[in-house]
């Protein structure tokens, strides 16, 4: 016969574990979180700065050259290098601002396919220019009367010569000698204002310096009036020889 408990002790026993449950939740921890809403949070502290105002540069003393020698050189040195460099060049660009012996002035004007308003133009020019220059002297040039090197030279030396000649007669012999009517094959004319008497090749360009440089005639301009129509190496060579 088996030995079962009595239902005294068992109760007993649901009793000492209850117990035991009270027990260990006696001890646990608890945590009670609250908030306040009206407290004001404490602001964070940021830690400032002092910020300095930056110094003028003063761009005189600072070395506009990259200093040599993998940065090893000198600020002062550096500097040294940039006024020698400013005292040589001023004379080197001095010399190109003032000096162009080698350079004409010129101007391209563009008029466009139709050539009807040219000659207006052209005739304006003609006229401006001596008023802004008194001393100086207006050529025309057109493909059609310029062929050649040659009567390109003749076109500009008579022209040049004959327009001078309307207003001072007693420069210039009309542009050629007394007898040119009768000679008119003949390549040779005389200035009246040279006292010598010399004769130049009427393609000769020293027969219009001696001219000009009496009357101080600084400006010759010669306009190339459908420049589109000279040959590339005509104008070439009339550019090389008013220089």
């Amino acid at each position: 016969m088996n030995n079962l408990p009595s239902p005294l002790s068992v109760s007993v026993m649901q009793d000492r574990s209850t117990q035991d449950g009270f027990a260990q939740d006696a001890y646990q921890v608890a945590y009670i979180f609250d908030p306040q809403e009206n407290t004001p949070q404490p602001l964070k502290k940021r830690k400032l700065t002092r910020q300095t105002k930056p110094e003028p540069i003063d761009e005189s003393n600072t070395p506009s050259f990259a200093p040599l020698l993998n940065g090893a050189e000198g600020e002062t040195f550096v500097r040294l290098r940039r006024e020698r460099f400013e005292q040589a060049w001023g004379l080197v660009n001095g010399r190109i601002e003032t000096t162009s012996i080698d350079q004409i002035p010129s101007a391209f004007i563009i008029t466009g396919p139709n050539i009807a308003p040219q000659d207006l133009l052209f005739e304006q020019l003609s006229e401006a220019l001596p008023r802004s220059y008194p001393d100086s002297k207006f050529v025309r040039l057109k493909s059609s009367e310029a062929l050649t090197l040659k009567a390109a030279l003749k076109k500009t030396i008579r022209d040049a010569t004959n327009v001078a000649a309307a207003g001072r007669e007693d420069k210039i012999d009309g542009g050629v000698d007394a007898d040119a009517d009768a000679e008119t094959t003949r390549d040779d004319f005389k200035i009246g204002n040279i006292l010598d008497g010399r004769r130049y090749l009427d393609y000769d360009l020293e027969a219009l310096e001696a001219y000009v440089k009496p009357l101080q005639c600084e400006h010759v301009f010669v306009a190339f009036q459908d420049s589109e129509g000279f040959e590339s190496g005509l104008l070439s060579d009339l550019i090389t020889l008013f220089q």
